[in-house]
């Protein structure tokens, strides 16, 4: 398996694991699939350091992708980004979501970035633990804040600290935050 920086000609593979989970999952919460165009539209957000794409390819097939977004619009949020992790079905259970995640966590450490948030469906402990596992802690819930499948959503808020390698509970201490 081969790790590299995504290529527009990637997209079809993108979009397909993309678009399998919409269809079939709630870890991702669009209701309706995307198509090639607006693909590329999304493609064109990244490749700057600090917003990396980056897909597992295996037999010449993309398998798997990784990217950090941008977390919010606001230009004082610059050293944060959202990750996305997703593997094609038929490859899960190998190890390439890990992969995928350790390589894009060391772009934003290279790129100096502070903070990766992870979003996560809150009835998908898979996913919570495998952000878990790569150091991610939990930092919040939103309760009933999406719909899917005709069943309301609640969000898990993940982060990871990229400057200290833990985490800053001056907040906790003082009674605030979600923890």
């Amino acid at each position: 398996m081969n790790l590299r920086e995504a290529v527009r000609e990637d997209l079809p593979g993108i979009n397909e694991i993309y678009n399998e989970a919409v269809r079939n999952t709630t870890a991702n919460w669009s209701c309706a699939e995307r198509s090639l165009r607006e693909a590329g539209e999304w493609f064109a957000q990244y490749g700057a350091p600090n917003r990396p794409l980056i897909v597992a390819e295996e037999d010449a097939r993309v398998v798997g992708y990784a990217c950090l977004s941008a977390f919010r619009e606001k230009d004082a949020y610059w050293p944060v980004a959202e990750n996305s992790v997703y593997v094609h079905l038929d490859y899960r259970g190998r190890g390439i979501g890990t992969r995928l995640m350790e390589r894009v966590i060391a772009l934003g450490r290279e790129a100096g970035l502070r903070v990766i948030t992870a979003w996560v469906d809150a009835d998908n402990d898979e996913s919570i633990v495998f952000h878990e596992r790569l150091g991610f802690e939990r930092v919040g819930i939103m309760r009933n804040v999406g719909e899917k499948f005709g069943q309301k959503l609640s969000v898990v808020i993940l982060d990871l600290d990229l400057t200290k390698g833990g985490h800053d509970d001056r907040y906790a201490r003082r009674g605030g935050g979600a923890r």
